[in-house]
């Protein structure tokens, strides 16, 4: 179990999109999990567990790099992760290749062609057919163009926080640390003047490539099945 951001979590986020690669995505993504889990509790302090394990009522700030306890300790689990991983993937193959081979029919079974009978044959019914296309086609376009503009609207949101508010808040962790140096402690401070800036952007960057990702996932799929933008 990780935690993400404080949520318990089964499956890593950072692995959605790779779930929702058709067939080979969720083995992929059990190959790579359990590795992977335990850089990400890593990154919160702890491989094994997810978040800091100090005294729950000091405040645990960010830095540049984890406890030098967390980072010993990653090794053995990194080993147990990748034989985790491996037998998640062998698993999740087995499973999949009856499947596939029992489906292998069914889709071609499922390729009907229309009837003659439902093909017009009279003017009128031509003229009808070809007005109910051009009012799907009109249609489908209007809702296609409004669900892109929809996606312009969270997506300009998120470049203007990595163009933006991004730069400026690294801006004031290296003033921070400067302050640090002039205040007496030169070496932690030149440290925290670089390391907090890319801290806090391997932090920030990843989670907002990742909303923008959900973004363009929700619009793509709803242009493709027709679902109003938003609405799942």
């Amino acid at each position: 179990m990780t935690t993400y951001m404080g949520i318990p979590t089964e499956n890593l986020p950072l692995l959605d999109p790779v779930r929702g690669i058709p067939v080979i995505g969720k083995p992929i993504a059990d190959l790579l999990q359990p590795d992977l889990r335990y850089l990400v509790n890593w990154g919160y302090g702890d491989p094994s567990s997810g978040f800091s394990t100090g005294p729950a009522d000091v405040p645990t700030p960010f830095g540049f790099l984890p406890p030098l306890s967390a980072t010993t300790a990653l090794g053995p689990d990194l080993i147990s992760g990748t034989q985790q991983g491996i037998g998640a993937f062998a698993n999740d193959l087995s499973t999949m290749l009856p499947s596939s081979a029992s489906t292998g029919g069914t889709a071609l079974t499922a390729l009907d062609l229309p009837s003659s009978a439902s093909i017009p044959t009279t003017i009128p019914g031509i003229i009808s057919g070809i007005q109910a296309a051009n009012t799907n086609i009109v249609g489908t376009l209007t809702t296609d163009l409004s669900t892109a503009y929809a996606t312009l609207l969270p997506t300009a949101d998120l470049g203007t926080v990595v163009l933006v508010s991004i730069p400026s808040y690294d801006v004031n962790l290296f003033l921070n640390g400067m302050t640090q140096m002039v205040n007496g402690q030169p070496l932690g401070g030149l440290v925290n003047a670089f390391g907090y800036p890319i801290a806090a952007d391997v932090g920030l960057l990843p989670m907002l490539g990742g909303l923008e990702v959900a973004v363009l996932g929700e619009a793509g799929y709803s242009i493709l099945t027709g679902t109003p933008y938003g609405s799942f």
